[in-house]
């Protein structure tokens, strides 16, 4: 709730909810990968989730909407993975679920339940176009599952589900989508995400259209006017808000400017094609959320940026201390986070 109000107050556009989950991944003792179930933590999850639409409906600001976030398909029992369904659509809500983005996901799913991930999904009532999916990687036409149509594609597009591509994040992980232009082609909205930190989809837009060239060993395949799609209104579908995404008459007045004047970004040519190649989301110097604007020239108004960073580096020195008490092998903070060259 904390959350809604920053948004608020900020004036940020924000689909939100708490995450929840009924069971988290854990290495065994002989090191095997395994999920821990409290069934009872899952459900109480889900009743806080609920209480959140509720807070949000009470709000009844049109900058914030409640939707249900389920973590990782992996770590939800089917039966909770049922029963968030239902609630989507008792509340007409959005759900925003993490899977089919890995093959230890694929491979512990099917090992425990007998069937693939979206298999499950669709088994729990969960298939609509109120899905959103991050990653949806690892279907059937993935090398490292078949390499051929067996006809996922088609359960996705068929049900209007919507997969939120993370270019970078799949890059940073050599795990691509296959591809970003047989899944449009074939009718899956696609929308993007950043997932990981930077949380610049410039940058992501770059890497998606370089690895399409690469897949399709052709320069002529980047998909660049695609990536904007995908950003824009393939975003806007997967929300369900025709209104955002475009600049046309009726629609909200969600803007982000970028200067190409910087003598950094080069020559400019095609404004869109000079940005990605050449800028970042760094080069963004307004940001405007339903007609007001939230960011000029590099800072928030009320928003102290440099002692967030510091309070953001703390934190993270903190979490950095604690990853040796969740490795299995016990090793130091230094020996799971190395230099890139060894210190004298």
């Amino acid at each position: 709730m904390a959350t809604a109000e920053i948004s608020r107050r900020l004036g940020l556009r924000g689909f939100l909810g708490p995450s929840f989950r009924s069971g988290v991944n854990v290495i065994g003792a002989d090191g095997g990968r395994a999920v821990h179930f409290d069934e009872e933590a899952g459900r109480r999850g889900l009743a806080d989730a609920l209480r959140f639409l509720d807070h949000v409906e009470q709000l009844a600001d049109p900058l914030v909407t409640g939707v249900l976030l389920p973590c990782r398909i992996e770590t939800l029992t089917p039966g909770l993975l049922r029963d968030v369904a239902r609630a989507a659509d008792r509340r007409g809500a959005l759900v925003r679920l993490h899977a089919l983005q890995g093959n230890a996901e694929r491979d512990y799913v099917r090992r425990t339940y007998g069937r693939t991930p979206l298999q499950l999904i669709a088994d729990s009532g969960l298939l609509s176009d109120r899905l959103i999916v991050p990653h949806g990687v690892v279907l059937d036409v993935h090398p490292d599952v078949h390499g051929t149509d067996t006809g996922d594609i088609a359960v996705l597009a068929d049900a209007g589900v919507s997969i939120v591509h993370c270019p970078l994040t799949n890059a940073r992980y050599a795990h691509h989508l296959h591809t970003f232009g047989d899944y449009r082609a074939r009718g899956v909205n696609l929308c993007l995400g950043t997932d990981p930190f930077p949380p610049d989809l410039i940058r992501g837009i770059d890497t998606g259209t370089q690895v399409a060239k690469l897949q399709a060993r052709d320069l002529g395949q980047g998909h660049l006017a695609g990536y904007f799609e995908a950003l824009w209104t393939g975003g806007a579908a997967a929300l369900h808000r025709p209104d955002l995404g475009r600049l046309a008459a009726g629609a909200t007045a969600d803007l982000a400017a970028f200067a190409l004047d910087d003598f950094r970004m080069g020559v400019t040519e095609d404004p869109l094609r000079t940005l990605v190649l050449n800028g970042t989301a760094r080069d963004a110097v307004l940001t405007m959320v339903a007609g007001r604007v939230v960011m000029r020239d590099g800072r928030i108004p009320g928003v102290d940026l440099d002692a967030l960073r510091r309070a953001g580096q703390e934190l993270f020195e903190v979490m950095r201390a604690a990853y040796p008490e969740r490795d299995h092998r016990r090793r130091t903070a230094d020996e799971l986070f190395p230099p890139v060259f060894p210190r004298g």
